[in-house]
């Protein structure tokens, strides 16, 4: 099989993009936006929080967010099997990082969490010690999600440069 060098650069030129994009969204997350959540009070931050996790669900996010998995594996795999290094080794690694430290993350700690989330009343006496660890446990695996893509970013840029160098 055969690939041209243009369509491999316009794909993998686009997993970065998304990749980058995905990742300032989570960085925004870990810098700002759980930390004004931990400033408010728990029963305003669980509600706020729970509208979070509503409104993100949507066609552009779920696109770019399961499309950039999508993309990643499939590109991976091609490169394994047909790209040359160094390009090889770049492609490789940024699908592993962005589908194991991004994709895999999120469905495995970020949605549990989410979803529990959802099921509590915020002036429920409880809440308070389950949001506290909410906040620390999520924004701890969200962290892991803004590195794993920005690595990502920089093993798919590093592999343009192979590819078009």
């Amino acid at each position: 099989m055969s690939i041209s060098s243009d369509v491999l650069y316009g794909i993998t030129f686009c997993v970065a993009l998304s990749n980058g994009l995905l990742g300032g969204l989570f960085f925004i997350f870990s810098n700002t936006i759980m930390k004004a959540l931990a400033r408010i009070s728990p029963q305003c931050g669980i509600a706020a929080m729970q509208a979070i996790n509503i409104v993100i669900l949507n066609p552009t996010f779920l696109t770019l967010f399961i499309g950039t998995a999508l993309v990643s594996l499939c590109l991976g795999i091609f490169a394994a099997i047909y790209v040359p290094k160094p390009a090889q080794l770049s492609l490789i690694a940024g699908s592993i990082l962005y589908v194991v430290g991004c994709f895999f993350v999120t469905i495995t700690c970020h949605v549990p969490r989410n979803d529990a989330l959802a099921k509590i009343n915020s002036d429920h006496p409880d809440a308070i010690p389950i949001w506290q660890n909410y906040l620390m446990t999520w924004t701890r695996w969200n962290h892991v999600r803004t590195v794993s893509t920005f690595a990502s970013t920089f093993c798919f840029i590093h592999a343009l440069c192979q590819i078009n160098g």
